[in-house]
């Protein structure tokens, strides 16, 4: 078993608790896919139902606010209900890579258009956040630092800085 898949493993049993015939959201840039992929592998290795790997780009959070039409900013797709709904009725667990490939990405988003489909997002997703503050989901936010955290520090790649 590599770092990561020993990684991979103690967050879904530290992190999340995980236990057999339970899903799993594993929320990510894509630049976190490969450990994405790994925490997958391993849920499942562990007997997981099903698990959901969700890449999302913060570039597409700058494109919405600079470009979106200024009366769609508060759509939400209905199938964003659906799935909240499972996750809490199912009592999926969470987990959250977290580490931005590029920190500068937020300085872009127009922070006042953001804040109207922030607002719409979170009204929809309500239920989640509660259910994951009263621990009928289980969550975790797992540090996934990306080759550009190390160049700021000065080494040469992730891989440096996992050993530190």
């Amino acid at each position: 078993m590599d770092f990561y898949q020993k990684y991979a493993r103690a967050v879904l049993i530290s992190g999340v608790a995980f236990k057999e015939g339970q899903c799993l959201r594993i929320v990510a840039e894509p630049v976190h896919a490969e450990l994405a992929h790994i925490v997958e592998a391993e849920a499942y290795k562990m007997g997981a139902r099903y698990v959901e790997i969700d890449l999302q780009d913060p570039r597409s959070a700058v494109n919405r606010s600079l470009h979106q039409k200024e009366e769609y900013l508060d759509f939400v797709p209905s199938y964003v209900k659906n799935k909240v709904d499972e996750f809490v009725n199912s009592k999926w667990s969470l987990i959250n890579l977290n580490g931005m490939e590029d920190p500068f990405i937020p300085k872009q988003i127009d922070q006042k258009r953001n804040a109207t489909t922030v607002k719409a997002s979170r009204m929809i997703t309500k239920p989640m956040s509660l259910a994951m503050g009263d621990g009928t989901c289980a969550w975790c936010i797992v540090a996934a630092p990306p080759d550009g955290w190390a160049k700021q520090l000065g080494l040469k790649d992730k891989t440096e800085l996992w050993s530190i």
